[in-house]
């Protein structure tokens, strides 16, 4: 049974997505197909396995930093749209 479009598409309203009625319809099928997918992961006998937060075996991977030449300052500026000052300039974000 698919999840009603009123969720759907209160979903959507709160990540600020702009769904066509197509896409709430869609949508709306997927979600239960995802609840399932969950819903069959939570059978899966987890007994005795270690909880584990990281995914890889590699630890502390951080490199050291160190100088080293990089672009010139006309190079990394010439595909810029616009630029003052040597700069990047931007659209304001806030």
């Amino acid at each position: 049974m698919p999840v009603p479009r009123e969720a759907v598409a209160h979903i959507a309203e709160l990540a600020r997505l702009q769904l066509t009625p197509d896409e709430l319809d869609r949508y709306s099928t997927e979600l239960v197909r995802i609840v399932e997918f969950f819903d069959r992961l939570a059978t899966v006998d987890t007994e005795g396995i270690e909880v584990s937060t990281r995914f890889t075996r590699a630890r502390h991977v951080f490199r050291e930093d160190e100088v080293r030449p990089s672009l010139p300052v006309e190079e990394a500026l010439k595909n810029a749209h616009e630029t003052k000052d040597n700069y990047f300039i931007v659209p304001r974000v806030i």
